[in-house]
Formats: structure tokens, C-alpha cells, sequence
């Protein structure tokens, strides 16, 4: 069987700016979840960082926040892509 062209593959999956305005977002909330993390990994190094209670919550809800965003900017990237026959549903 020979492999899909490009004309046949382009006229197969279908989508939309809103797919790229998702990716987009996705890309956005995973830098912005890396960032949270990479500065929660550089204080776990610092070995005489004594945080407080309240400052170790904080940091944690920053990360739940951060991951959470970029868990939603994901799902709803996904969700498109399906609604678009790009990747099956599960």
C-alpha cells in the first residue's frame, strides 16, 4: 500500500485557529507550570532554606495551580482534536 500524499492526508483531518489558539494554550500553561517547578527545584536544593509552614503552602498551591492550569489547557486541546477525528477517543 503506498503511503497517504499530502493532498490526501490535508483533505482527511480538518482543523481550525481554535486548534491552534488551544496549542497555544497548552504551550503557554506548560512554560508557565515548568517555570513554578524549576523555581520549587531550586529551593529543594538549598539544603539551610528553612521555609515556613505558611511559604511551603504557598508554593504548593502555586504548583497545584500551575499543573492544574496546564492539565485543563491540555484536556481541552485533546477534546478538539478528537471533535476533529485528528486522534480516537479512548
Amino acid at each position: 500500500m503506498d503511503p497517504p500524499r499530502d493532498n490526501d492526508l490535508k483533505a482527511r483531518i480538518t482543523l481550525c485557529l481554535s486548534c491552534e489558539n488551544q496549542l497555544t494554550n497548552v504551550v503557554g500553561a506548560m512554560r508557565h507550570h515548568e517555570s513554578q517547578m524549576l523555581r520549587f527545584l531550586e529551593l529543594a536544593k538549598k539544603p539551610d532554606l528553612d521555609l515556613s509552614k505558611e511559604e511551603r503552602l504557598a508554593i504548593k498551591a502555586r504548583l497545584t495551580a500551575s499543573f492544574n492550569e496546564a492539565q485543563d489547557a491540555w484536556n481541552a486541546y485533546r477534546e478538539r482534536l478528537i471533535q476533529h477525528g485528528v486522534i480516537p477517543a479512548e
